[in-house]
């Protein structure tokens, strides 16, 4: 049941790694035809305009590539407790005191 979800929980980030790099792609093309409207423009106020939204764009598609870049991350199991596993199959090493509380405080 847990490894469903997880499963589900991995294939929901791929979707939205794609969905990211769509909206990326889309925001590279719509700054490409800015800069070529800039190229044609004569009146400095208008080319002021473009370059502020240029600006904005630009850091939109920041924002978005360190989103892309987490989501990647965190699929490839790098940003996970679990590195390199596609499903956490690692023990608990601190169990054994949890079981059994009065062993270990009589240890010491």
């Amino acid at each position: 049941m847990f490894k469903d979800a997880w499963g589900q929980r991995v294939g929901q980030m791929e979707a939205d790694k794609r969905l990211i790099l769509t909206e990326r792609n889309q925001l590279a093309k719509k700054i490409e035809g800015l800069l070529d409207r800039i190229v044609d423009a004569d009146n400095p106020t208008l080319i002021k305009a473009y370059e502020k939204r240029i600006e904005k764009m630009e850091r939109e598609k920041l924002i978005l590539d360190e989103k892309v870049t987490l989501l990647r991350k965190s699929v490839e199991g790098q940003g996970s407790p679990f590195p390199r596993r596609t499903y956490p199959t690692a023990s608990v090493t601190g169990m054994p005191s949890a079981v059994n509380p009065f062993m270990t405080a009589t240890r010491s």
